[in-house]
């Protein structure tokens, strides 16, 4: 899921992956729900990294919203800091 705010956020129990802007504290409730987070700013020691290890989550940062559709299939290799476009 997409998301530039909270307010595009409709079912939390439906998002796999999360990417957003950056994390802000106010995010962190949607951390027990998600299986990776991507990061548009950010890098790899900054709060919302962080916060992703602590709840064992993949993370990758400074990933351009263009990048990735909505919906499209990837997978977050958070040690090598990278994504992994799923062919279907």
């Amino acid at each position: 899921k997409k998301a530039r705010s909270l307010s595009e956020i409709e079912n939390v129990s439906n998002i796999d992956i999360l990417f957003c802007p950056n994390i802000k504290p106010h995010w962190y409730f949607l951390f027990p729900n998600i299986k990776a987070l991507i990061q548009e700013d950010g890098y790899p020691l900054a709060h919302g990294a962080n916060m992703a290890r602590e709840f064992g989550i993949p993370s990758v940062a400074n990933i351009p919203w263009e990048a990735i559709i909505d919906m499209e299939y990837v997978t977050v290799d958070g040690n090598s800091g990278k994504i992994i476009w799923n062919k279907i």
